[in-house]
């Protein structure tokens, strides 16, 4: 798994452009450097501007959470908090707003589940938290897990496309037409 903090390092200081981030920052956020550190997402796995204006950023975790930091501060609430286990290589691999996100509200996820396979849900954003999570894709074969997955993307004929990663010779990565 490719490390996030100089992802989140970039996303912070390029948005500090736009939005007028504090420099502040809460026990649990740290920024020192450059770097961000969270003491309580040391997993975490994908991050992304909330795209309604709020400044909130979003910060998916291996462990199932979502950290909301606004201004600067990691929210007591998680947007959402998936259960998973960390021994089995389970957990939340991808995230990605809806480009329609203004009127529906829907943010997606890609994750690890239990017994070796993969799943795409979504969570509605009501009142900053995520409610009625609905399976979009479930039940793909994921080999041995080993993170390579979990990249998610609307594309400009607002589809939502996916990579699984290599599955670990279950498949070979190069053929798109595999199923």
């Amino acid at each position: 798994m490719r490390p996030i903090a100089p992802w989140l390092a970039l996303a912070l200081l390029t948005a500090a452009r736009v939005h007028a981030q504090p420099v502040e920052t809460a026990r649990d956020l740290e920024v020192q450097e450059g770097w961000v550190t969270f003491a309580t997402a040391s997993d975490a796995t994908r991050m992304g501007w909330v795209p309604d204006g709020s400044g909130r950023l979003f910060v998916a975790t291996m462990s199932g959470k979502v950290l909301v930091v606004k201004n600067g501060v990691v929210q007591p609430t998680p947007f959402i908090s998936e259960s998973f286990n960390h021994y089995d290589q389970e957990g939340l691999l991808g995230m990605t707003f809806d480009p329609n996100f203004a009127s529906n509200r829907y943010v997606y996820f890609f994750a690890a589940m239990p017994g070796f396979t993969l799943q795409i849900f979504r969570y509605t954003d009501v009142g900053g938290v995520g409610v009625n999570r609905t399976v979009i894709v479930g039940g793909l074969p994921a080999g041995v897990l080993d993170y390579d997955g979990g990249g998610m993307a609307f594309g400009p004929d607002g589809m939502l496309y996916f990579g699984v990663g290599t599955l670990q010779g279950l498949r070979s990565a190069d053929v798109l037409t595999d199923a």
